[in-house]
């Protein structure tokens, strides 16, 4: 080969072994920055892995669900748990343990057929005892007649309606009107009568006394009904200011206490309500009373039942 083919080919050698070697750098760095990129995803690959290892480990909520079967704990309820110091307290209380001697004691005690006896037995008692008390119709509470609202009567025995309306209606012990204003006139005509006749009739000196009498009675009435009250107020049939005395009956007839007493007013002729007071005296001390309005009286004291209160105009 002559020199200058030699140099040439030596020529083409060089540039195909520069070639090779940038090839070759090329290569060399391409690999250096895959090693790298390599590593960086290695790198991270294990932190994570070792993040995760360590939360895992780190886990205490049971991350396997292991179960307590596993554990071979599968008959034990997860309730609370006595201390052995409390157990042990309580298993020494002989205060709410029995021995036997004290169970065979109590078991030879009163059984539940017996206790039954009893108390069936006891049953009817009460039973027989609230039928009996139930049935006593003699006032077995000592029960009062204040009790009951009758305090203010006396045992006096009363007229039943029935006689009060026979007696009511009895016109032949009760005159009318029309009769007494008759029997009025008739008095002061003695000459038609014969003189065989003049004693069955009343001259004009009777009929004059007669007549006083009734125009007396005309003047007297009635301010209550009969009464037999210690207090409280009494309401009047009729204005106590037209009349100038009182008739104030006042005891018991039944125990033969009964006082009429006269009260009379001195103030312009007539009793005053709020500011006269009646005041008499009683077989057993004295009776007082407010005169409260025209129709009402308030008893102050009464040491005897007030009976009944008559008002008398002259």
């Amino acid at each position: 080969m002559s020199s200058s083919k030699f140099v040439g080919q030596l020529k083409q050698n060089n540039e195909q072994i520069n070639n090779l070697k940038e090839i070759t750098t090329q290569a060399e760095k391409h690999m250096v920055v895959h090693e790298q990129k390599l590593t960086e995803i290695v790198d991270e690959f294990i932190e994570k892995q070792n993040y995760e290892l360590k939360s895992h480990t780190e886990n205490k909520n049971n991350p396997h669900q292991v179960t307590k079967d596993q554990l071979g704990l599968g008959k034990v309820l997860n309730i609370e748990q006595a201390a052995k110091l409390d157990f042990d307290s309580h298993t020494a209380d002989t205060n709410v343990h029995i021995t036997t001697t004290e169970r065979n004691t109590w078991n030879a005690k009163e059984t539940t057929t017996g206790s039954q006896s009893k108390a069936d037995q006891a049953l009817t008692n009460a039973k027989a005892y609230t039928d009996t008390h139930a049935s006593n119709k003699s006032n077995p509470h000592g029960v009062t007649a204040s009790q009951i609202g009758l305090g203010n009567l006396t045992n006096d025995k009363q007229a039943t309606k029935s006689e009060f309306d026979l007696h009511a209606g009895d016109t032949t012990k009760h005159v009318t009107a029309t009769e007494r204003n008759s029997w009025l006139l008739k008095s002061d005509i003695t000459s038609s009568v014969t003189s065989g006749d003049t004693s069955k009739v009343l001259n004009g000196e009777g009929a004059k006394l007669l007549n006083d009498k009734i125009t007396e009675l005309q003047n007297e009435v009635y301010l209550t009904d009969l009464l037999s009250v210690t207090t409280g107020e009494v309401t009047l049939k009729d204005d106590i200011t037209k009349y100038k005395k009182l008739l104030v009956v006042t005891g018991g007839v039944s125990t033969g206490d009964v006082r009429t007493s006269l009260v009379r007013c001195f103030y312009t002729y007539t009793f005053r309500p709020l500011t006269d007071t009646i005041n008499v005296s009683t077989s057993r001390g004295k009776f007082s009373a407010s005169i409260t309005s025209n129709t009402s009286i308030s008893i102050i004291q009464a040491d005897d039942a007030l009976r009944y209160i008559i008002g008398l105009k002259y």
